[in-house]
């Protein structure tokens, strides 16, 4: 009996060990408590806060955050107990499989920049056989190459608005492709045999597409977890030729409806002759968990996104656009998902909004 019962103990250790390595080398968006792999999640990192309502200080310091997941979207903005730049939250624990093994040459690894605005974007794409995962950002400097870390500046002093996805491999040569349609520089890569073929040598070398069309609308599917459905996500990418403005011309048509916009857009918009018109936010945005609330104010936002006024279509877009008059000139993309909670999260920070009235 004590006999069985040792073994019964070492096998559950290593079970649970097996369990803890494989959740700390894999390529998943993490959910802030559990660690469990999640479809997504959203975090906004607060600007520097002259008056801090944590007693732990990292809103003053420039990394405090808020955050939501596919999980618990449904319970609205939850304040992070960590500061952004510390080990242990989603953000790192997303990151880990790469820290702890940089040279590992079974997983896929690339990191990149777009330029549309005045500011730079970035993305990652990181994946292992079983699962990938997409994070876009716009925060300076981030992620660095070799150690976890938040980057001081901008990054610190500013809002920053990170979004990350779970895939399966198998969507990676989609989100390539039209990845291309950004003409990013990817500044760090490792491409594994099977993925050094098209498209993925042709973003590395920055080849021009020789195609010319000038959008392409890319319908992409979460990974299927245990604790949760898919959900369709869609990649809108606009060529420079196009001569277009990317929310007016493009994702309110096709997504048929109506949205507002935060963004450094400091021009009244004429939509009047619009059927979908696309207003902006200009101020009045706070986010709140409870007791705690911060505003958000555009000087000090570099994030940028919008959110449909249909709550029939509760759709959400991630955006590299600053929606000026020169970007019609440049590529831009978004990331849209549709999801009720999310949608509800973003609507409640617009309550006390002033928006540009159409």
């Amino acid at each position: 009996m004590i006999k069985y019962a040792h073994l019964g103990t070492t096998l559950f250790g290593v079970v649970w060990i097996a369990h803890v390595a494989s959740m700390s080398t894999d390529y998943l968006c993490r959910e802030q408590e559990s660690n469990k792999g999640v479809q997504w999640f959203l975090i906004y990192k607060m600007a520097k806060q002259p008056v801090d309502f944590d007693a732990s200080g990292i809103f003053a310091n420039g990394h405090g955050f808020f955050y939501l997941n596919s999980a618990t979207a449904a319970m609205g903005w939850t304040k992070s107990k960590m500061g952004i730049d510390k080990p242990k939250q989603m953000l790192e624990r997303t990151l880990r499989p790469y820290y702890e093994k940089p040279e590992d040459r079974d997983s896929l690894r690339l990191m990149y920049t777009t330029k549309v605005s005045a500011r730079n974007s970035y993305g990652v794409l990181m994946s292992n056989p079983e699962n990938a995962f997409w994070l876009l950002h716009d925060a300076d400097a981030f992620p660095p190459k070799r150690t976890y870390a938040w980057p001081n500046g901008e990054a610190r002093d500013k809002a920053q608005l990170l979004f990350c996805v779970s895939f399966d491999p198998s969507s990676l040569q989609q989100i390539a492709r039209t990845l291309r349609y950004e003409r990013p520089w990817v500044y760090l890569h490792y491409l594994p045999v099977e993925f050094q073929t098209s498209p993925y040598i042709e973003l590395v070398d920055q080849e021009e597409l020789r195609t010319q069309m000038p959008i392409r609308v890319q319908p992409l599917t979460t990974k299927r977890l245990v604790n949760g459905k898919a959900v369709e996500v869609i990649y809108i990418t606009k060529r420079s030729h196009a001569a277009l403005d990317l929310f007016v011309d493009v994702i309110a048509p096709f997504t048929g409806t109506t949205y507002d916009s935060w963004t450094k857009a400091e021009r009244n918009v004429n939509c009047s002759d619009r059927a979908y018109a696309v207003r902006n936010i200009m101020s009045g945005l706070h986010l709140t968990h409870g007791g705690d609330m911060t505003m958000l104010y555009r000087d000090t936002d570099d994030s940028r996104w919008l959110l449909s006024t249909n709550k029939d279509r509760p759709i959400w877009c991630y955006t590299n656009s600053d929606r000026t008059e020169r970007e019609k000139s440049l590529d831009s993309s978004a990331v849209c998902i549709e999801n009720g909670p999310l949608h509800k999260a973003f609507l409640a920070t617009e309550v006390t909004a002033q928006v540009d009235a159409c």
